[in-house]
């Protein structure tokens, strides 16, 4: 009876213990979003997404949820500069694939489909179609199809 009863109390003890270790590590290898709504926490493999876009009849914005790595990019040897965590191009008519490739040569492009149709002089239809960079809401695909993009 006195063993049973010391195996109890060793198997209860050995359970506090590790219920306290995981308890203690349980945030090891994750970062932490204390100010991230829910859809942004809950992004497959990446933190870095659209937050917003803003079309003017000429022109889109980007708005990212963190600064992206290159301070500068080129769309068909132009300049795009990243304002804060923000990108603004100018649009082409009809549907077009958008390369931004960073100056230095050292990050990822960033690619978008836009359709951007004009329905009457100066009024436009404007349709994000997709992008190498996931956006907020959506179930994404693992982090290496977002960092090549998809090829069609």
């Amino acid at each position: 009876m006195k063993r049973k009863r010391l195996i109890y109390i060793l198997v209860f003890v050995l359970l506090i213990l590790m219920n306290g270790y995981i308890l203690l590590h349980r945030n090891e290898g994750f970062k932490y979003y204390p100010l991230k709504t829910y859809s942004e926490i809950y992004q497959a493999d990446s933190s870095f997404f659209i937050k917003n876009i803003f079309f003017t009849n000429d022109s889109v914005q980007f708005t990212f949820s963190m600064k992206p790595t290159a301070d500068q990019y080129l769309l068909e040897n132009k300049k795009v500069d990243v304002i804060g965590y923000s990108i603004t191009f100018p649009l082409q008519k009809s549907f077009h694939e958008y390369t931004l490739m960073p100056a230095d040569g050292r990050s990822k492009n960033i690619i978008f489909h836009i359709d951007h149709t004009e329905n009457s002089p100066h009024n436009f239809t404007n349709e994000f179609l997709n992008s190498n960079i996931p956006g907020p809401e959506i179930s994404t695909t693992p982090l290496h199809i977002w960092e090549n993009g998809i090829h069609q």
